[in-house]
């Protein structure tokens, strides 16, 4: 019914209808970027050992979706 030139009129987008249509395009490669730094730190500190490679791995999943969120939740409040 919907195609990517025309948005559907009479409601909500989805989060990955936004992305389809460019609208969370920059949140969600700046997500992706901050989510990769953490992720390369993570596996750079494999060889001290894995507790810290888990909680590395695991703060940038934390991350990637608090800011994520929090950018969603700053757009929907200024609409």
């Amino acid at each position: 019914m919907t195609n990517k030139k025309t948005k559907p009129i009479g409601r909500k987008l989805s989060w990955w209808e936004r992305i389809v249509y460019f609208e969370d395009l920059d949140t969600f490669i700046f997500g992706f970027v901050l989510f990769f730094i953490f992720l390369l730190g993570a596996l750079l500190s494999i060889w001290i050992g894995k507790e810290q490679f888990l909680i590395g791995f695991f703060t940038g999943l934390l991350v990637f979706f608090v800011g994520w969120a929090l950018d969603r939740y700053k757009k929907e409040k200024s609409n």
